[in-house]
Parts: C-alpha cells; structure tokens; sequence
C-alpha cells in the first residue's frame, strides 16, 4: 500500500473517531468556563504504527499546537479560548489521557501543553516511550 493511501487511511479514522469522541463524551466544564470549542486529540499508536512514526506524530501535534495559525484560531474565536485534551488510543481496551483537559487561550497556554505532549512518556503498544 502507498504511503499516501496509508497516510489518507489513517487520516479517516482519526475524523471518524474525533467525531465520535466529541459527540459521545459528556460535556466538558472547566471550572464552568465557557470555550469556543471543546477539542478531543484522539491519537493512534496502534501497533501498525513504528516507534519512529509514533514519535513523529506526537511532535507533530506538540508543533501544530503553537503554529502561528492554531494559536490564531484559538484566541480569534468569539470567546477567545478552547478546550483540549490529548488521548492516546491503540484499541477498543486501549486508550489513555497523555494530557487531560487543557484551558487554551494564549500562545504561552498552547505552548505549555505542547511541552507537555513532549515530555510525557506513556505505554503505547505496551512498550515504554521515552520524551521526544
């Protein structure tokens, strides 16, 4: 299979299951603050994935997070933050919260939870993680 049939394979199950974390979790308070958006970062690190891809992904979502365009988007809403949280999942049995509900309304709140995605170190696929 293609690297880009993969990559767009994977891409699909990652929306299919964003969408059903959002519309099946319970709704999410933050000390009953009100956020533009409420968003769930379910990420796979099944086993069909490598060390080395694993570590990719997580840097790319830790980069994403303090990009000039997201940081743009979380305070351009119209109250100005969002609400986030990133899950690790490898299966129906399988999942754990790497960063648990985040308030995000700035670029140094974006970036304290990208150091977080960073440094964390978790079981995926049963194997210790190590920062990246």
């Amino acid at each position: 299979m293609s690297s880009g049939l993969r990559r767009n394979g994977l891409m699909r199950r990652m929306m299919f299951l964003l969408v059903l974390f959002v519309f099946s979790a319970p709704s999410v308070r933050a000390a009953d603050v009100e956020v533009d958006l409420e968003l769930v970062l379910a990420v796979d690190v099944s086993r069909s994935m490598s060390i080395e891809e694993l570590a990719i992904q997580r840097r790319g979502y830790a980069e994403a997070l303090t990009s000039p365009q997201v940081v743009a988007a979380i305070t351009g809403g119209m109250l100005g933050r969002v609400a986030v949280t990133y899950v690790e999942w490898a299966g129906e049995y399988s999942q754990q919260v790497l960063v648990p509900w985040r308030l995000l309304s700035d670029e140094a709140d974006a970036a304290a939870m990208a150091d977080e995605i960073r440094s964390a170190t978790t079981l995926a696929c049963g194997a210790p993680r190590s920062p990246v």
